[in-house]
């Protein structure tokens, strides 16, 4: 079962030793400066993706510019290719419209194998003043998911119904 699980004293050092791989280190923020920067500001959320009782990911959720985002977002080599990407990023979705009833989940990117499974679920890219600001300053492109648009309630629709624990 997949599951989104608190970062505290116990399990940061798994959660920081996880390894997104060669191809996509370029692409993901130091695991440890993102946990700093939670404990610093507190205006993120972070967690661990487990599979069962295994660290397998980290995501970390933002809030900018009065909206949700999927600020860091990753699995651990081992377990790319495998489906528990898409599985973690449907309990990421379902965990940000529960916790704060969100209407659109926002994030950026650079990373081609990223952006297209950011528009398999759903996710639009932008092209309007703001990404292009956005884009000219960070060298990435910004994506809304509209949670009102798309059928997200439904645990089955989405595949939820087996790894809603959160």
């Amino acid at each position: 079962m997949i599951r989104l699980i608190n970062i505290d004293k116990k399990n940061y050092l798994s959660i920081i030793n996880l390894n997104p791989g060669k191809e996509n280190k370029e692409y993901i923020d130091d695991i440890s400066e993102c946990i700093l920067k939670h404990l610093f500001y507190r205006k993120s959320v972070i967690k661990g993706i487990y599979l069962n009782e295994t660290p397998i990911g980290f995501v970390m959720i933002d809030n900018k510019y009065n909206n949700k985002w999927i600020g860091q977002f990753m699995i651990d080599q081992k377990y790319q290719r495998k489906g528990y990407g898409k599985i973690a990023l449907k309990l990421i979705i379902r965990y940000i419209e529960k916790k704060y009833f969100s209407s659109k989940i926002y994030l950026s990117t650079n990373n081609n194998l990223a952006e297209r499974l950011y528009l398999k679920f759903g996710f639009i890219k932008l092209e309007d003043n703001f990404s292009d600001i956005y884009k000219s300053q960070t060298g990435e492109d910004v994506f809304v998911l509209n949670l009102k648009d798309m059928n997200y309630h439904d645990a089955k629709n989405l595949g939820l119904d087996s790894v809603l624990e959160i």
